[in-house]
């Protein structure tokens, strides 16, 4: 599926397939990393819509819309990830382990580690099931929209 890099939904994944714009910001991408066959994932989007995050190459790159758009991407997909009661499950064990090393007095770096990871991938699920969850009403709303039009 060929879209460009401001489509994205957060979460979204794909490979870089074309580079496009005039010579400033074609230039500036490419200085940046942002070439043919590398891997991106949209991470954050602002507010408005603009500025995006995205992780590429390892790192964390943000681009404004207009860079964005001048990307052009394939094998365009967005990922399983837990889901959010998967992820709370995940947060109350890693919190009871936290309460154990207290306890205990041992481990609790490595467990405060572990709440951490856990309380992040339960933003993430929570972002993908939002980003899943618009999809859904935007599609069911152009079925809807094309159905409409037909009578």
């Amino acid at each position: 599926m060929q879209k460009t890099l401001n489509e994205f939904v957060i979460g979204e994944t794909g490979v870089i397939s074309s580079i496009g714009g005039d010579g400033k910001i074609r230039r500036r991408l490419f200085d940046m990393g942002v070439t043919p066959g590398a891997s991106v994932t949209l991470r954050k989007k602002a507010p408005l819509g603009d500025p995006i995050e995205v992780t590429i190459r390892g790192y964390e790159l943000t681009l404004r819309n207009v860079e964005a758009a001048a990307v052009g991407m394939d094998n365009c997909r967005i990922p399983t990830a837990k889901s959010v009661e998967e992820a709370k499950a995940d947060v109350a064990a890693a919190k009871l382990r936290c309460r154990q090393a207290r306890k205990t007095r041992s481990g609790l770096w490595e467990a405060k580690n572990a709440l951490s990871l856990a309380k992040e991938q339960l933003s993430e699920a929570k972002t993908a099931e939002r980003s899943a969850k618009k999809l859904r009403s935007d599609a069911e709303k152009k079925a809807k929209d094309k159905g409409g039009a037909k009578q």
